[in-house]
């Protein structure tokens, strides 16, 4: 029987990819309908979003599977969410919901991972 933590890591990694999923297509969308400036620039912005997106699947996947590369992977994301959260809390446009929608998940997802007995076990090969 798996454990809370488990289940709960899971869940918060599908939401995080399919959210990562959805803006890489509307940037793709806004890309095609909105003029732009840098058209390379565009192109290149939304190549890297689809790219991370995919990666975050493939990470998702490997969690699933107990591939023990997904830690790593894991790990690396979830700092980057967090960074992401600290940025949008600072400066004169600070949004403090975006930074705490991003950051206290990917908190939550940081310590289990490195903290939790269940997702070390399925991780461990």
């Amino acid at each position: 029987m798996r454990k809370f933590s488990v289940y709960a890591v899971a869940i918060i990694l599908w939401v995080q990819a399919a959210a990562l999923l959805a803006i890489s297509g509307w940037l793709v969308w806004a890309s095609i309908v909105t003029p732009s400036a840098f058209l390379a620039a565009s192109i290149f912005l939304d190549g890297l979003v689809i790219a991370f997106a995919i990666a975050a699947l493939f990470t998702v996947r490997g969690f699933h599977r107990g591939h023990s590369f997904a830690r790593g992977a894991i790990l690396v994301w979830q700092m980057l969410f967090i960074g992401v959260g600290i940025a949008s809390a600072q400066g004169v446009d600070a949004r403090l919901d975006i930074a705490i929608a991003l950051g206290a998940p990917a908190a939550f997802v940081a310590v289990m991972v490195l903290f939790s007995p269940a997702i070390a076990a399925k991780l461990a090969r």
